[in-house]
């Protein structure tokens, strides 16, 4: 089978939420065909894997290499720069870097992101900030979250995390998890 039907293949398993086996997929394509996706003629292909290869390890709380793997894709693909970002803001939070996966939220958040996107994004930097240990902050994030219309069925979740957010605030020597 060619690597562009294998690909397929794998970004079917990606979206049924197989990710393990989309990475091994996606391993599989890279050294059966290794002299095909090394050449100028295949660059579309390897960008192509290089995204859903991040996207996909960064599921799997593989941080430190979808941080390569969506490092790669990030000029390739301008039209989804704000989702590679996001991600690579998750990586450096994964990864007990968050003051950087802010940096990575706020420049997402810059780019053209529907609002499903922004919503999560805005989401992604209140947990930073909460990382960091700055509620106030986090507490503010998620208080725009709640008011988004991306926030459809994730409302609940969000007013739980503010429940809890404003608990830790009036009663500050309490656990911050």
């Amino acid at each position: 089978m060619l690597p562009r039907a294998q690909l397929l293949e794998a970004e079917i398993m990606s979206l049924e939420g197989k990710t393990d086996e989309c990475l091994r997929k996606l391993d599989a394509i890279e050294s059966s065909f290794k002299d095909i996706m090394t050449s100028p003629e295949s660059s579309d292909l390897q960008r192509s894997m290089n995204v859903m290869k991040g996207y996909n390890l960064v599921n799997a709380k593989r941080y430190s290499e979808a941080l390569l793997a969506l490092s790669r894709a990030l000029n390739d693909f301008p039209e989804q720069r704000g989702i590679l970002l996001c991600n690579l803001g998750l990586c450096m939070c994964g990864m007990n870097r968050p003051k950087e996966g802010l940096e990575y939220f706020d420049r997402a958040l810059s780019e053209q992101l529907d609002d499903e996107w922004k919503f999560s994004t805005l989401n992604y930097k209140a947990l930073a900030h909460w990382q960091i240990g700055n509620l106030t902050l986090a507490r503010k994030e998620l208080e725009i979250c709640e008011l988004m219309p991306g926030a459809g069925a994730n409302r609940d979740r969000v007013r739980q995390s503010l429940a809890k957010i404003n608990e830790l605030l009036a009663n500050p020597e309490s656990p911050r998890t």
